[in-house]
């Protein structure tokens, strides 16, 4: 199945317009920094000169005639146009680095973080075929001798415009903080200016309510960041009057005095050093600059080895929450930087030491790794998996279902999660034993998460499980497979109690594509009575999963959806045909 031709004609005329901003006599080389201020590549992309058209022309049909090869599966077909728009690096990245084509695929790639796009498949594929015609590009003289010097100037008229629209806003609400009270009054070119500002990628792609969503978060974390600077002040002058309470001291010859007062001091003076550093990083993740803001946290953190020892790790402790939540909340590195501290926090308190802190960061780690897994392939995801199952298990030991029951059950959830992953992606009687421990696992999180006491988390807990039973089910096949996935099919169900399409929708629709797989696997069971039942069942639900799933903004659910669809019209008709 090759993807659709408006996503293809789209990809190429990414590469081309990225070709031509890596080149030395690019459009970024003219604009330099400026274009990176306000202007992500989509932005610097619209601006791509209708000469270009040939060009890109050219490269569609190259991407079409690599994408009929009879070597690559239907997922890499579909997914490969989705990867060359979501890879789209910062144009700060291209100027700092000066990308020729190798350089710029792997930067392309690094910036992928759908598990889909990550698998090993995809990104060979995707070597093997961008990275050519990014080659081809950098000898084409139409894009260095023409092109460039167009795309220049409209990208100079680009910037100018933006200018332009943050002066209105400046001028119509007083300053431009100002305007983000008002952000369900904006126009969608302020919405737009706005994202540009906060170094939001891709804005013009995101319809309205999206961008006013994303603008919403970024104003209440501005607003923090403003009320936390405004507090400064008072603490200097806390400052100020201790050391002139000790020069009073020193003066009088007071010296123990003196000694407890600069004791005093310095600790505050550690406090405000921390606390500017942590400002700074939350300016830093305003603007999605996540390593920048890793460094200034490890940095505010060391600065109190001299006072605890231990201060470090604590203060680490916080801020992998800070890192791992804004990975959650805008994707990118976040969780990886997380996973990078926590692991920090384990080397510094050994569990025999600090048993307390360093369960919690074992558990921290854990819940990192498993996300990072999940977007993962190959050596890699497993890699990652073992040491999340390895941290679980280490924290469990901590926080015992006796001493912590929720935290207890939220940590036995995560480690059945990564058990079923490690059991899916592994054969044989290991596989089914991985399997087998998850769903007991579940089933020992499901004590504490009831579903009168944690609606949600039992829910949650439910769909897991009915993972892990399918999961097993579809190993062993026969009358015994058959039995697990009717449970797992029960279990979604019992989910779906809570899981309504009006309250919680995605969580819905996914359960709702899940039974529809299990449906489809009862179907095609040797041993099961009536196939054309169940695939009757599995059409209704992967009907039902397609009303929620937006083919703009959820593309590759929608694809996967629309796929499993397809599949099963084609077995009932197949069963119709036998009979």
């Amino acid at each position: 199945m090759l993807a659709g031709s408006d996503k293809i004609a789209h990809a190429a005329t990414v590469l081309v317009s990225l070709r031509t901003l890596a080149m030395p006599t690019g459009v970024l080389a003219g604009v330099g920094a400026a274009a990176t201020g306000y202007l992500s590549l989509r932005e610097l992309i619209r601006q791509l000169p209708k000469e270009a058209r040939p060009i890109a022309a050219r490269v569609e049909t190259r991407l079409k005639e690599a994408l009929e090869s009879p070597e690559l599966s239907d997922d890499v077909r579909a997914l490969l146009p989705q990867m060359i728009e979501a890879s789209m690096p910062a144009p700060r990245e291209i100027i700092d680095r000066g990308m020729e084509a190798g350089d710029l695929v792997e930067a392309m790639l690094g910036r992928l973080t759908d598990r889909e796009h990550r698998l090993p498949a995809n990104r060979d594929a995707f070597r093997d075929i961008v990275t050519p015609i990014l080659d081809e590009l950098l000898d084409d003289p139409a894009l260095s001798g023409q092109l460039a010097p167009a795309f220049q100037r409209a990208v100079l008229a680009q910037l100018r415009e933006t200018a332009e629209s943050l002066a209105h806003l400046s001028e119509t609400y007083g300053s431009l903080a100002k305007s983000l009270d008002e952000l369900r009054e904006l126009r969608r070119s302020d919405l737009v200016t706005l994202a540009l500002v906060f170094e939001i990628e891709r804005p013009h792609a995101l319809k309205d309510a999206e961008l006013r969503e994303l603008l919403t978060l970024k104003a209440e974390e501005h607003r923090r960041l403003k009320a936390e600077i405004d507090a400064l002040p008072g603490q200097y002058q806390r400052l100020s009057n201790i050391k002139a309470a000790a020069q009073a001291a020193a003066e009088a010859l007071r010296f123990d005095e003196v000694e407890e007062l600069l004791s005093a001091a310095h600790a505050i003076e550690l406090d405000e050093a921390a606390r500017s550093a942590e400002l700074r990083a939350d300016n830093a993740l305003l603007r999605g600059r996540v390593e920048q803001a890793f460094e200034l946290l490890s940095a505010a953190a060391d600065s109190f080895r001299p006072v605890d020892p231990l201060e470090p790790a604590r203060r680490r402790l916080l801020y992998v929450k800070v890192l791992y939540d804004h990975g959650l909340r805008y994707g990118g590195p976040g969780m990886a930087f997380a996973a990078r501290m926590a692991r920090w926090v384990i080397a510094a308190c050994p569990e025999a030491e600090e048993r307390e802190l360093c369960a919690h960061a074992q558990n921290a780690l854990a819940i990192s790794l498993q996300d990072l897994g999940n977007r993962t392939g190959g050596e890699d995801s497993a890699r990652l998996l073992d040491e999340a199952v390895a941290a679980i298990r280490a924290a469990l030991r901590v926080h015992t279902e006796a001493s912590h029951p929720v935290l207890s059950a939220t940590t036995k959830n995560n480690l059945a999660n990564a058990l079923r992953q490690q059991g899916s992606r592994t054969g044989g009687e290991t596989g089914l034993r991985l399997l087998a421990e998850a769903i007991a696992t579940y089933r020992a999180a499901l004590r504490v998460r009831t579903e009168a006491a944690h609606s949600v988390d039992w829910a949650m807990t439910q769909n897991n499980l009915a993972n892990a039973l399918a999961a097993h089910g579809n190993r062993i096949r026969g009358e015994d497979g058959a039995q697990w996935i009717a449970e797992a099919v029960a279990t979604y169900r019992a989910a779906l109690r809570v899981f309504t399409e009006a309250a919680h929708p995605v969580s819905w629709a996914m359960t709702q594509e899940n039974m529809a797989i299990a449906e489809k696997a009862l179907a095609e069971n040797e041993t099961v009575a009536a196939p054309r039942a169940h695939l009757q069942a599995a059409l209704g639900h992967v009907e039902a999963a397609l009303r929620v799933y937006d083919p703009a903004h959820m593309a590759y659910r929608h694809e996967k959806a629309t796929r499993l669809r397809q599949e099963i019209i084609a077995a009932l008709a197949a069963r119709d045909g036998d009979e």
